[in-house]
Parts: structure tokens; C-alpha cells; sequence
């Protein structure tokens, strides 16, 4: 007999179950999206094919290799698998951002532009708020952006497209429409937990595009960030990596709206505190976001739940799988009491679905079949 948690967790199941027909859906819209005989994806066998798979080097490819996820785990395990590569490694001594093609290092129909001289010049795509349906997922996302489906964008697109779901979708802090020729809207986002997204900072351009007329200031925080800023200065030749000085800008084309994007490195602490809302004049967040937080396996998210709390800022989160979202609320609420009596009534945590900007294909983890992607939940 099952006792009444068992019972309960099997119901879980089978609601968690019901996403993975719609998540092989997404996968199938593309050809390189190969299912592999346990449902899974394996997405560095897609980039092998396109000569995209490898460490320090492979432009905004470039990512660590091997069992450890995160930097800290990947400095106690590298001795023994040498997948050596810092996150931001081209920030240290470059001059300037790749290009469109030295990141990407596709052939040119297969690349998203963000610059639309050159190659790129035909590739410039419509105003977004002349859609009719606007950009809600991925066929829409290709389509808008005259990629073919057997572009592996979406590998890698998946961050900044996130991002722009859960601040104009989830929390409905940005509406695309808002902003006007005449009238600018400015918003200030405070991306937390920030790793890998170091490697191709230049693709967040796309919230630029898909935001006309908005001035989109976002401050990146997280253990990578420190690592890269301290203790090691960063070389004098390299401006991208100053204290005040922006690490990324980008400008969309008047045609598309005139968006300034502006990227910052903050790295005084290993983590986000409530003391980085104000130690920027300027850059006070009107919403907080993470890409694959955890927060309910790691405990350093408690001050940033803590100060969203009392400060009533937005905060949304992806998570890899619907269980780690359900049970947000339940640890939430766990963080909430430990950080001390609130100073304003919070809003209810709430869960949604699947997010429609997920990257393509279920990830292998050999205890798991419940649907398990990137940027998921």
C-alpha cells in the first residue's frame, strides 16, 4: 500500500507528465532536434554538428565541459577532468565585443544580426509591434527573425528570450507597445544568479529589438561575476570590465525603435544583497529575474527573496522542472520566516507553465523522465 505522500507524489507525476508531449513538440520544430530513444535531447551533439562544441575560444558558444554545473563545483572537480574555461574569459582582455559572426561562427543565413550593415543588411527584421500576435514562442521568434528552423539559435537564444518573458509576460512590468518616439520608457532589471550568460552578453541585443522605444538598463549579478571582477583586477587594456563603465551597449536601428540597451557588471559581493538596490544611483531594479535559480536548493537566495519581500520589487524565476516551481511557494514562504518579520504585505508566489522560450529538448538526468529543460518552469 502507498502511504498518503507516496499517492500524493504520484499524482504530481502524472500532472508533471502531461507537459512532455508539448515539450517533444518544441523540440520536433527542429531538424536538429534529434530524440534520443529515452526522450531525451542531447544538445552537445547538436552543436558538435555545427562545429559550435568546445570551451574557451568557441565565441559565444564557449562554455565549461564536463559533470560540474556550476564555477565553484567545476574548481574542486576540474583537477580530474580538465574542462577548464572561465565564464567571461573574452571580457578580460578583449577590446571590444565578436562580431555577429565571430560569436555565432554560423554561416550568415543561420544568424540572428544584431548589426545590420554587411551581411547583416538583409536581415533586418520587421517592427515588432506591427505583429499582429507580437513574439509569444519559438515559430513565432524564427519567423519574425527570417531564420530557417535548422538555425541553432535557440541554443543559446533562450536566455535573453526568457528574460524578455518573464518581464513582459509573467510580471507585466514592460509592455513592448509602451514606448512611443516621443516618450521613452526606461527600465532598470537586475538579472541575479548570472553565469554562463557571461559568454555572449552582445545577444541580449535582442531585448533591444523586441522592446521599441525603451531604455533597458540590466545590472548582472552572481558568483561569476565577482570571480571575474576579484580578486584578480581586470588588465588595463580591457574597458569592458570597469568599475562604472558599462560592460555591453547596443542601440537598435531607428526603423526598429531606437531601444538603448546597457549591461553592467556589479561584483562587489559573491551574491545579490539588499544593499545593491540603491549603491547605483539609477540603477534601482524595477524587476528582478533569474534563469535556472534553485531557489529551493540553495540558500544564498534567501536576502534576494528577503528584499523583493520588503521592498515589493517583482521578482520571477525560471527552474528546470514543474516540481521545483510547485514547490516554491511552500519554500517561499520557508525563506520568508527565517529572513525576519516582513516590512510589507507580500504577494503570493505563482506558478506558471511552460515557459514558451524553454531551450529545445529534455535534459539527461538518469532519476528524472518528468519534462526537465533549461529556462523550464
Amino acid at each position: 500500500l502507498l502511504s498518503r505522500a507516496e499517492r500524493s507524489q504520484r499524482r504530481c507525476t502524472q500532472v508533471y507528465m502531461q507537459r512532455a508531449p508539448a515539450v517533444c513538440a518544441v523540440l520536433a520544430l527542429f531538424p536538429w532536434g534529434r530524440l534520443e530513444s529515452d526522450g531525451t535531447f542531447n544538445a552537445h551533439i547538436a552543436r558538435a554538428r555545427f562545429g559550435v562544441l568546445g570551451g574557451t575560444g568557441t565565441g559565444f558558444w564557449s562554455a565549461r565541459g564536463g559533470p560540474a554545473p556550476h564555477r565553484n563545483e567545476h574548481e574542486r572537480l576540474r583537477a580530474g577532468f580538465g574542462f577548464e574555461h572561465l565564464d567571461g574569459h573574452d571580457l578580460l582582455c578583449a577590446s571590444g565585443h565578436l562580431s555577429d559572426e565571430e560569436g555565432w561562427r554560423l554561416p550568415p543565413a543561420l544568424i540572428p544580426y544584431r548589426d545590420f550593415s554587411g551581411a547583416g543588411m538583409t536581415r533586418v527584421p520587421p517592427l515588432v509591434t506591427g505583429l499582429v500576435d507580437g513574439v509569444h514562442d519559438w515559430a513565432s521568434w524564427y519567423a519574425w527573425r527570417g531564420l530557417p528552423f535548422g538555425s541553432p539559435a535557440a541554443l543559446l537564444m533562450h536566455y535573453p528570450l526568457t528574460v524578455y518573458h518573464l518581464l513582459t509576460s509573467v510580471l507585466g512590468v514592460i509592455d513592448p507597445r509602451a514606448g512611443k518616439g516621443d516618450k521613452t520608457r526606461k527600465v532598470c532589471v537586475h538579472l541575479l544568479g548570472v553565469e554562463v550568460e557571461l559568454n555572449f552578453l552582445p545577444i541580449f541585443s535582442e531585448l533591444a529589438l523586441l522592446l521599441p522605444h525603451h531604455d533597458i538598463t540590466l545590472v548582472l549579478f552572481g558568483p561569476s561575476v565577482h570571480y571575474l571582477l576579484h580578486p584578480r583586477p581586470p588588465p588595463s587594456s580591457s574597458p569592458l570590465l570597469t568599475s562604472l563603465a558599462p560592460a555591453f551597449t547596443y542601440t537598435s536601428p531607428a526603423a526598429l525603435g531606437s531601444s538603448l540597451l546597457t549591461i553592467h557588471l556589479r561584483g562587489a559581493a559573491p551574491h545579490w544583497s539588499q544593499a545593491d538596490i540603491s549603491s547605483i544611483p539609477g540603477q534601482e531594479p524595477d524587476a528582478l529575474v533569474a534563469c535556472n535559480a534553485g531557489i529551493a536548493a540553495y540558500g544564498a537566495w534567501r536576502g534576494a527573496v528577503a528584499a523583493a519581500r520588503d521592498r515589493r520589487i517583482p521578482f520571477a524565476v525560471t527552474e528546470y522542472t514543474e516540481a521545483e516551481a510547485a514547490c516554491l511557494d511552500a519554500d517561499t514562504t520557508m525563506l520568508l520566516v527565517e529572513a525576519g518579520p516582513a516590512t510589507a504585505e507580500p504577494s503570493a508566489a505563482k506558478l506558471g507553465p511552460l515557459n514558451p522560450f524553454h531551450r529545445p529538448g529534455q535534459r539527461w538526468l538518469a532519476r528524472c523522465r518528468v519534462p526537465n529543460v533549461v529556462n523550464g518552469f
